[in-house]
């Protein structure tokens, strides 16, 4: 429900976990915008027992008045007397018309370019050039009537013809109803005029927001107000039963039609029931002990210790034996884990014999490399 004051439909955006009591909180949030009067905020409600708290204040945006009342929400505007009169003149240069009045005079002010003449419970107003503009009637600080006013010039009124669309403002609760007929040209006047509809006033509830604890909402503009009294006695039946969790207690929930509710016969939590699993160290992953709630699957481990490392003992195994003139490679293996690392073995080089005569080289002298046999000119 929307609180006390204000003027429209609320809507829930999100939903998030509170403080934990005898139950844990579960607040729904729901954004209350800034109307003409009151403040806009979020208001964060629990779910299970009603308890809220508000965020998020925004400052109320204030009246935008127009010809008598509020463009936004329809209240009347202060400064301009109940009953006043508001409607339109269209004339042509030279052209003048007349409004009645009785009692004190009334305070003139007029656009430049209307004149006008007192004559004792008539003015009489006169267009002296085209214009357009608002001529407003006051007594002391309140505006008893405002006219909208349009003059056209002599060649335009010659050539043009009004050609009214109409716009039609329904009632609200607080505001009459009206049509308003507007010409291309800027001349207006309403007519049609229905009263305000009132307020349509649901059935009584109970919210903490309220003064009193109890209050209604309009089902047609969604304003709030509080009730003097309660509206009846509560009646609170079973409703259901919320079960203790590892952290959170339990307890029965009791229903009254009004909406409200109570809890009844808490129960404390339940703590958590952990097994216990112990993982053994490897090479390279540490070893600990995983204790897991049968319950709710909450885990946490302990007594960690440090990996094992590779167990190399089998030492490097050649894989490719090298020459005199290519490298070789060896690998090692762990024997707990089957890891295994492979590194090069350098070239050997050529190994070589005595000199030796061989007239198929220029020099006539060789020599032979004893692991290979390859022979080169020395």
């Amino acid at each position: 429900h929307a609180p006390e004051g204000s003027a429209y439909t609320s809507v829930t955006v999100c939903v998030v976990n509170g403080q934990a009591g005898d139950h844990t909180c579960e607040y729904v949030a729901t954004v209350y915008p800034a109307t003409c009067e009151a403040e806009g905020f979020t208001r964060h409600t629990c779910t299970v027992c009603g308890k809220h708290y508000d965020s998020d204040h925004i400052p109320a945006t204030g009246h935008t008045y127009r010809n008598g009342s509020c463009t936004v929400c329809g209240k009347a505007d202060p400064n301009v007397s109940q009953g006043t009169v508001t409607s339109g003149f269209t004339l042509t240069e030279g052209e003048h018309f007349t409004l009645t009045y009785s009692g004190e005079a009334p305070q003139v002010d007029a656009p430049a370019f209307l004149t006008f003449t007192d004559g004792g419970g008539i003015l009489v107003f006169t267009a002296q050039a085209a214009g357009e503009g608002t001529l407003f009637l006051r007594r002391g600080e309140v505006i008893i009537a405002t006219y909208q006013i349009l003059v056209r010039s002599k060649a335009e009124s010659e050539t043009h013809t009004h050609t009214y669309s109409s716009t039609v403002t329904h009632p609200t609760c607080t505001a009459k109803g009206y049509t308003t007929h507007t010409c291309a040209c800027g001349a207006s006047y309403r007519d049609s005029e229905t009263a305000a509809l009132g307020h349509d006033w649901g059935e009584p509830y109970y919210d903490s927001a309220f003064s009193t604890g109890y209050g209604r909402t309009c089902e047609r503009c969604g304003k709030a107000e509080s009730l003097e009294t309660p509206s009846h006695s509560h009646e609170y039946t079973f409703d259901r039963t919320v079960s203790p969790t590892c952290t959170s207690g339990g307890y029965d929930i009791y229903s009254c039609t009004c909406g409200e509710t109570v809890h009844r016969n808490a129960t404390e939590a339940l703590g958590h029931s952990y097994t216990s699993q112990t993982v053994a160290p490897t090479c390279e992953g540490y070893g600990f002990t995983k204790h897991t709630c049968t319950r709710c699957g909450h885990v946490y481990t302990d007594n960690e210790t440090e990996p094992n490392g590779h167990n190399f003992a089998g030492g490097w195994v050649t894989v490719t034996a090298p020459t005199c003139t290519h490298k070789g490679s060896e690998k090692r293996t762990c024997l707990s884990c089957g890891y295994s690392e492979t590194r090069e073995v350098a070239a050997l080089g050529h190994e070589w014999g005595p000199p030796d005569y061989d007239d198929s080289f220029s020099s006539g002298q060789s020599h032979t490399c004893e692991r290979c046999g390859v022979t080169e000119e020395y």
